[in-house]
């Protein structure tokens, strides 16, 4: 595991910061209508996946079918909705990342999660 890898690793095992961060970075219209759980939200899991390709640190995108659907078109990291036979949102990543581009389970190392 590489310096940075394992930097990551180190401060994803640290508490966030919260919502006074999160605050100095959100439009300010939605300060107003916060809820940290809404109505209707759906569990989702995505993967930031790092991999080396030629000695460089790179991070895997997908882009989202043009399907006229609420992500269409959207550049996102791969995943997707949580399915009842998901074992938690970790499985539900790695199930998503493999359907979505090809990248086996077995070929992934979570060094965090948030």
């Amino acid at each position: 595991m590489t310096d940075l890898i394992q930097n990551i690793k180190n401060e994803l095992q640290k508490p966030l910061p919260g919502l006074i961060y999160q605050a100095k970075m959100a439009p300010t219209v939605r300060l107003n209508n916060y809820n940290p759980n809404p109505d209707g939200a759906r569990k989702g899991g995505v993967l930031l996946l790092l991999y080396y390709e030629n000695k460089e640190l790179k991070i895997a995108f997908i882009k989202r079918a043009e399907d006229g659907g609420v992500h269409s078109g959207q550049i996102s990291f791969p995943g997707g909705k949580y399915e009842s036979g998901d074992k938690d949102l970790v499985h539900t990543a790695k199930r998503e990342t493999f359907e979505e581009i090809g990248v086996e389970s077995s070929q992934v190392e979570i060094i965090g999660n948030l």
